[in-house]
């Protein structure tokens, strides 16, 4: 008998950790048991251990196209030594005589020599590992603990880190719906300054806006639009002081609706150093628009315009987008002139103007 634990924190699950499991159970022909642990050795997750779970089981439901289990047992029974080494004591003595192999992550081999008991691991099960994009690992560990590569197996350089932190978009639609439902790790930070309904418009902004791109694009777009408006909810006061620090050279003659955009660009960097450069630029610039606008810019201006919670028919707009997102965004842009023009609010502001003058021609 042959066992293969994959043992991690999933926080959260990603594809890369799909594409490992993949790659072991093809070139090993074991079936790869998810060891999801209560929490992590080298990290500080602020995850609930049932929900890091829950996701796992949702996304291998969804995606997993090989055979696997998953060993919920230390989530289940919090008595539970949680140790890889004990973990692997206690399924030694479940399963006597059974030929035990242990699955790492690329980023786990530098630090193994600093697990409990590593050279007991080392001596109870074979131990494999799945390179991870530009990074290095220790040929000296490998040597001295006989940690085996699964060559040929090809990960994607995902980051669970840069995904709790907005400095990446989760791929899976289903881990993004459970992350922003249950509000955990960048959903839980924007939510802690927005109203429930704003929060609610971030999240469809995000969604909204990363269904008018493609690949890298859409990504920057859904990171965009779950902080568009973080600082939406401040007083003006701070509004401002923020905005300066963005740049301080800011015109102090934008109308108070202006401001929060600077402010969450700001604001944004601050709380989310991960975040991209250009998402940050299109926060800095999702309401007034500006005269030097990427597609990532145009996407979150059009989707905060136009997300179907706005209350209006806004269909037509939102097809045109996903089908040409330059000629979709001119047409929100005129459509959102209409509508400030009939609200009484000033389209005079520098950076409005002349994002009529570069898109409408001067309309």
């Amino acid at each position: 008998m042959k066992i293969l634990l994959y043992g991690g924190s999933f926080d959260p699950v990603h594809p890369d950790h799909l594409e490992a499991a993949r790659g072991a159970h093809a070139l090993l022909g074991l079936v790869p048991v998810f060891q999801i642990s209560r929490k992590a050795r080298w990290k500080h997750p602020d995850s609930d251990p049932e929900d890091r779970l829950e996701i796992l089981r949702r996304v291998l439901s969804l995606r997993a196209d090989f055979p696997y289990e998953i060993d919920d047992s230390l989530i289940k029974d919090p008595a539970l030594p949680d140790f890889t080494v004990e973990v692997l004591r206690r399924y030694r003595g479940k399963y006597p005589g059974a030929e035990l192999h242990f699955l790492l992550g690329g980023d786990s081999v530098n630090t193994f020599p600093r697990w409990k008991e590593a050279r007991e691991i080392a001596a109870t099960c074979r131990l494999h590992y799945v390179e991870r994009p530009g990074l290095s690992v220790d040929a000296s560990i490998l040597n001295e603990f006989g940690i085996e590569p699964l060559r040929g197996v090809k990960t994607a350089g995902y980051s669970s880190t840069a995904i709790r932190g907005l400095g990446a978009a989760h791929p899976y639609a289903e881990a993004r719906e459970y992350i922003q439902t249950r509000r955990m790790y960048y959903a839980k930070t924007v939510s802690s300054y927005l109203s429930g309904s704003r929060y609610e418009h971030s999240v469809r902004v995000a969604e909204l806006a990363r269904t008018f791109l493609r690949g890298t694009e859409a990504d920057l777009a859904y990171i965009a639009g779950m902080a568009h408006d973080i600082a939406k909810e401040l007083p003006i006061g701070e509004q401002k002081k923020l905005a300066a620090e963005y740049d301080p050279g800011l015109s102090k003659e934008y109308p108070d609706w202006v401001y929060h955009q600077f402010a969450g660009a700001a604001l944004s960097r601050k709380t989310f150093p991960l975040m991209p450069k250009e998402a940050i630029r299109a926060i800095a610039g999702h309401c007034t628009g500006s005269a030097r606008m990427d597609d990532v810019a145009k996407a979150v201006y059009a989707a905060d315009k136009i997300e179907p919670g706005r209350g209006y028919d806004s269909k037509w707009m939102i097809d045109l987008c996903r089908r040409d997102i330059k000629r979709g965004f001119e047409t929100v842009l005129r459509e959102n002139i209409k509508f400030l023009h009939s609200r009484g609010y000033s389209c005079e502001d520098k950076l409005t103007r002349s994002t009529i003058r570069e898109y409408l021609k001067g309309e």
